[in-house]
């Protein structure tokens, strides 16, 4: 059975694969392919650099589409990403620096990206246009969030050959303690707690699970609330009471 485990687009996306009857392994994140810090791009630039064969399976660490704090992360996130693919496919950024060119800059690569294929350019340049979230969204009308995003996950790995049998979706501090444990010198061997802490994830920033071989058991949870500042301007995803985020604004 060939698995990806993917996070998929956000900060530091990521691919993992396994086959499970050769035991081949292999992991990378988009940034070491396109060499932009923290790239929050999908894993498309992974696909195109390392073409994989068939895939069964892909697992998507995005459980709960229903948490409120994470109502921003919808058919948003999946929009914001469509565009700024589409924006550094214009401009073809080498480095970080490259993803704030002045206006002058901006426009002789877009310039240069439509002499070298007006048809691609002009793709790119429409999902550019302030109106393509009104057109997206109308266009994705009555679809829940998660059927949005699988949808357009099946779609780029479609473009890249990959047709996989599911797209199977689980808790976000599940998948990190999962790792933790199975990774661990203690895995099937003892009982063993593993403890989240992040900046959030399905609406929590921490939970603790009690692992025993193949069973696991949550045993507690810190889930994310706003906070109130009294009118202070916070962004927005530093407006929420986390440990994860805490440590992000000191450091």
């Amino acid at each position: 059975m060939r698995i990806i485990g993917t996070n998929f687009m956000g900060h530091d996306s990521a691919l993992f694969y396994i086959d499970t009857e050769s035991k081949d392994i292999f992991a990378m994140s988009t940034e070491r392919v396109t060499r932009i810090k923290h790239d929050s791009k999908d894993v498309s630039a992974i696909l195109e650099a390392y073409p994989f064969e068939t895939i069964d399976y892909v697992c998507q660490g995005y459980g709960n589409f229903d948490a409120e704090v994470r109502s921003d992360l919808g058919p948003e996130r999946v929009i914001g990403t469509i565009q700024k693919k589409a924006f550094c496919d214009l401009i073809k950024p080498t480095y970080i620096k490259d993803l704030f060119p002045t206006t002058k800059e901006k426009y002789e690569a877009y310039f240069k990206s439509y002499a070298k294929d007006p048809e691609k350019a002009l793709a790119d340049l429409d999902k550019l246009e302030p109106d393509f979230k009104e057109r997206f969204l109308k266009e994705h009308e009555g679809e829940s969030d998660q059927e949005i995003l699988e949808g357009y996950m099946r779609q780029v790995f479609a473009q890249n050959g990959i047709k996989p049998k599911a797209i199977e979706f689980y808790d976000h501090h599940l998948s990190h303690a999962a790792g933790a444990y199975y990774f661990s010198p203690y895995a099937h061997q003892k009982r063993c707690l593993s403890l989240t802490l992040d900046g959030w994830g399905d609406g929590f920033f921490g939970k603790a699970y009690l692992f025993e071989n193949d069973t696991y058991e949550l045993v507690g949870h810190s889930p994310i609330r706003q906070v109130s500042h009294d009118g202070i301007d916070i962004d927005k995803s530093h407006d929420l009471t986390s440990i994860g985020i805490l440590y992000g604004n000191f450091t």
